[in-house]
Order: C-alpha cells, then sequence, then structure tokens
C-alpha cells in the first residue's frame, strides 16, 4: 500500500522571503561524507530503481547550490531541498528539473502550489506542466485539475490584492474559490459587494468573517445628492 504524506503549505508565500532555514530545520551538522556517496546510496526508499544518474545529478546540483548539508534520506529531506530553492530565483529552473524528477508527484505539487506564491502570475502554468511531465513519459500530460483550480484561484486572488475594490470577474466565479481563499479575499475586500455575496454564499466561517469585515469597514458612503 502507497504510504500517503501530507504536504502543508501555508497561505502567504511561505518560502520567499528568507524563511526557508526555518522550513527546513534539518540542517543537522555536517554532513558532506553523506553527500559524497551520492543520493542513491543512502535513499534507497524512495530513489531505487531510477536508474539515471542525470535525475540525482540535478538534486546533487541543487544541493550544492543552496549550501544544504542536511539528510536525503527520504521524501521529506528534499521537500526540505526544494522549498529552499524557492527562495532565489536564479535556481528555479534546476528547481523545476529536479521537480520534474521526481517521482513523489504528491510531494512536488505541493512545492510547485507553493512556487505560484512566488513566480509571475504568467508563470504559474509552466511550473503546473512541470509536475504533469513527471508523471508522463514523453512530457503529453494534461495539467491536473487540482492546479488548473488553483491557478483560478490565484487569479482571482490577485485581482483582489491589485484592486481590492474589484469585483468583476470574481463575483461569478466565487464557486472557484477553496474556503482558504474566500477567507483570504474577505481579508484583502474592500467591495460591500463580495463581502455581501461571501457572508451568504461562503462556508460558516467564511460567512462570519465576511459579516465581521463588513462591521469593520463602517457604514456604507451615503449616496450623493445630485441637484440641478
Amino acid at each position: 500500500m502507497r504510504r500517503v504524506v501530507r504536504y502543508e503549505t501555508a497561505p502567504e508565500r511561505p518560502f520567499c522571503h528568507g524563511r526557508a532555514s526555518t522550513s527546513a530545520g534539518r540542517v543537522v551538522g555536517n554532513l558532506r561524507g553523506t553527500l559524497r556517496g551520492g543520493v542513491g546510496a543512502r535513499s534507497s526508499e524512495s530513489w531505487s530503481g531510477r536508474g539515471h544518474m542525470s535525475k540525482d545529478e540535478n538534486l546533487m546540483k541543487l544541493v550544492e547550490r543552496l549550501g544544504y548539508l542536511g539528510p536525503l534520506n527520504n521524501e521529506h529531506d528534499r521537500y526540505a531541498v526544494y522549498v529552499m530553492g524557492l527562495d532565489n530565483p536564479e535556481l528555479w529552473p534546476l528547481l523545476r528539473e529536479c521537480l520534474t524528477d521526481e517521482q513523489d508527484t504528491e510531494m512536488a505539487t505541493s512545492v510547485v502550489v507553493a512556487a505560484f506564491e512566488c513566480v509571475h502570475p504568467g508563470d504559474r502554468r509552466i511550473w503546473a506542466a512541470t509536475v504533469s511531465r513527471s508523471m508522463a513519459p514523453h512530457g503529453s500530460a494534461e495539467i491536473s485539475e487540482f492546479l488548473i483550480t488553483r491557478i483560478a484561484q490565484e487569479e482571482i486572488l490577485d485581482r483582489v490584492k491589485a484592486d481590492p475594490s474589484a469585483t468583476e470577474g470574481i463575483i461569478d466565479h466565487l464557486d472557484v474559490l477553496s474556503p482558504e481563499f474566500e477567507r483570504r479575499i474577505v481579508a484583502r475586500s474592500t467591495s460591500r459587494e463580495l463581502l455581501d455575496a461571501l457572508a451568504t454564499a461562503g462556508t460558516r466561517r467564511t460567512r462570519h468573517e465576511a459579516r465581521e469585515r463588513l462591521r469593520n469597514l463602517g457604514p456604507p458612503d451615503p449616496p450623493i445628492a445630485i441637484t440641478s
């Protein structure tokens, strides 16, 4: 039976503001000797049978560029390396190669979701395709429905970040939002129309937070009297 591992990502660009070392958390001393031994020599659980040194070499290049001295014994250790790589845009092409090679697609998908918070919005599909290629022998897989939906949610949030009063392209697509994104939009929006909609159509927690947000915004501005 395949062991399911849950990888959590924080909602706010969790690895792009100098906090990667905290997230990695497993740098536990000088392990240069094990690094010289190669990934396959110490990670038979996750890398046995891969048979292509180039895949290991991509990870080792990333490890060396990051100066990572922690273990690489399992998918959790590789995840720590990947999220550290998100802090350095110069390493993103190499990181995408590593994710394409990564056999744990659930973990790779979590890294891609974290990348959505860091990269240019126009590049999100490139990152999503990285995981799709890892699941197809010739890079022909379509982007998963989960990642397509996640990109749509990010794009809606982008609109609210750019203009907190915005409703166009948002109010008619609330059904796309996960509870997490509902609440993130509530926290930023100043549109009474949008907040009213989320106060009635969202989850119980979202409805509560939207009503609180409306109260904090105060009463609506009175209509402007037009005199002839």
